[in-house]
């Protein structure tokens, strides 16, 4: 909530859970990939191994939830994913940066085609990029280097600061 003040804007504190995966939760992290794997509020369940007909119940189904396998990462690290997730996703439920994510969307379409944002992580993917400075990240921002720095700086800016007065562009 410190580094994303927006968050304040779609819930409080005890809103947000971070969960550590265990068991076959973990394994599914795993195997696919998938780490963090985020749940909006009234997810109960989630499919093991992307399989509808395995299901794995999940805690906390009125949170905004991100399962994280957090072996050999620090608390530092584990905060600032859960931040990224938290941002990229749970703040679907904020107009204005839904506002924000359809912008950046229909930037990045001007010049990509739909599949390749989506092999990509999809605009969350893109948003976690502009948000993080994390080496990991880098791609992102170099395949968004011809978006507006004004826009990028504006959409951080409402990220962090949460401020329902950030101006569009």
């Amino acid at each position: 909530m410190d580094q994303n003040k927006a968050l304040n804007n779609i819930g409080k504190l005890k809103d947000f859970k971070v969960l550590e995966a265990t068991g076959e939760a973990k394994q599914h992290l795993a195997e696919t990939g998938r780490n963090p794997e985020y749940f909006p509020k009234g997810d109960t369940w989630f499919p093991y191994k992307d399989d509808v007909n395995d299901k794995v119940p999940l805690s906390d189904k009125n949170k905004f939830r991100t399962l994280i396998n957090d072996d050999s990462i620090s608390k530092e690290k584990v905060m600032q994913i859960a931040g990224l997730d938290f941002a990229s996703h749970a703040l679907h439920n904020d107009p204005q940066y839904i506002g924000y994510s359809k912008q950046l969307e229909d930037k990045l379409l001007s010049k990509y085609p739909k599949s390749f944002i989506d092999n990509n992580g999809g605009v969350d993917g893109y948003m976690r990029g502009l948000l993080s400075d994390d080496p990991e990240y880098a791609p992102y921002k170099k395949e968004m280097s011809f978006i507006d720095p004004e826009f990028i700086k504006t959409v951080k800016e409402y990220v962090t600061n949460g401020s329902k007065k950030a101006k569009k562009k």
